[in-house]
């Protein structure tokens, strides 16, 4: 099966983890708005969905940031996207993930495909 990028956003804001609950509700809120924002919700897609989530770190950030588990960050946007890109996060059936360094770039970049 042939697989169709439907769309990517890059957010501008550190990347976020599940591991800290403190305020977790408040970031999850306040990340769907800018992606509802972005993407003008358009669409909620059936079936399954791939993703791909690359975490940027400022070089300068990153050695305090190292301790932001991946599976966390992806948990957290897994749970975001839910509602406004995807039904549900079971249609989720592959994740390509990974945190990188930049002397000037900081935020995550969303790669949705079906």
């Amino acid at each position: 099966m042939r697989q169709k990028h439907l769309h990517s956003w890059f957010l501008q804001i550190p990347p976020i983890s599940n591991n800290n609950k403190k305020h977790l509700a408040k970031k999850k809120e306040k990340v769907r708005q800018i992606l509802r924002a972005q993407h003008c919700g358009a669409y909620k897609l059936d079936g399954e969905v791939r993703l791909k989530l690359i975490f940027w770190y400022k070089m300068d950030k990153y050695k305090s940031r190292k301790k932001f588990d991946l599976d966390n960050m992806i948990k957290f946007f897994c749970d975001v996207l839910t509602g406004i890109i995807y039904k549900d996060d079971n249609q989720v059936v592959k994740i390509e993930a990974e945190k990188k360094c930049d002397n000037f770039l900081e935020g995550i970049s969303i790669d949705v495909i079906k």
